[in-house]
């Protein structure tokens, strides 16, 4: 084997070490399937393999040497949602930076104060980045049987996680969160008309188009954390995990 063949071997075992586990089954319901046709009778594989090669196909995955899982929840376990001295502490120096940047003159507050409302959005609704990134003005209404909160009693999430192969999923979400319409209507009517591209439909518009990006998101997600010195483990993800988890202990305020 040539240094060359070495380094790819190297390269290879190095990527599958980093494949996540449930990478790996679904590469080995892959090869299960394949193997199914090949040793279906009704294709003729087997035939056609014995008359040209001498052998046949034969199923190499079983339920015996393919890795399983006992449980449907599969996270890393250093994931987590805030505690709610965390996200209180992430609202409010993301609050902070919009008078710091105010402050001194610059426009660059407008899309500070989108990032603040953007992850308290987030949170209200418990929300995945690319649901939140992609929401539009027109996605919020009413709900009847919360008249308190308005025009922004549920809001419609168009571009849901979706299953393999099919179109984003939709749901609806309720408002529960008194504090939520405030924040949304200011940041529609009072912020949001002085940002560059406010002509789109986009609900969270960038300084360059009509629709903010992931890698902004993240990243401004990131150095707020790291700047008030939270656990790196948390994510953007986190915010959603809090919502669930604050709801589940009884959040209502």
């Amino acid at each position: 084997m040539d240094a060359a063949a070495r380094r790819r071997m190297v390269s290879r075992s190095a990527s599958r070490a980093r494949l996540r586990r449930s990478t790996l089954r679904n590469y080995q319901r892959s090869v299960r399937q394949f193997c199914d046709f090949l040793t279906n009778p009704a294709y003729g594989w087997s035939d056609e393999c014995l008359r040209h090669f001498g052998t046949h196909p034969v199923q190499v995955v079983y339920d015996w040497n393919a890795a399983t899982h006992a449980d449907e929840a599969e996270g890393e376990p250093e994931r987590r949602a805030f505690t709610k001295p965390e996200l209180e502490a992430f609202f409010d120096h993301a609050d902070e930076e919009v008078l710091r940047v105010r402050g001194q003159g610059r426009k660059g507050w407008l899309p500070a104060f989108r990032d603040s409302a953007l992850f308290k959005v987030a949170y209200a609704y418990g929300l995945r980045r690319n649901e939140t990134r992609m929401l539009d003005l027109t996605d919020f209404g009413r709900n009847p049987e919360g008249r308190e909160f308005g025009g922004y009693g549920t809001l419609l999430v168009r571009y849901g996680k979706a299953q393999k192969g099919s179109p984003p999923k939709r749901r609806s979400v309720l408002t529960v969160s008194h504090w939520t319409p405030g924040t949304i209507e200011e940041w529609i009517s009072e912020v949001r008309p002085g940002m560059r591209h406010s002509t789109s439909r986009a609900l969270w518009p960038s300084e360059r188009g009509p629709r903010l990006g992931l890698q902004r998101l993240d990243s401004r997600f990131a150095a707020y954390r790291d700047a008030i010195g939270l656990d790196p483990a948390l994510e953007f993800h986190s915010l959603r995990r809090a919502y669930i988890t604050h709801l589940i202990e009884g959040r209502t305020s």
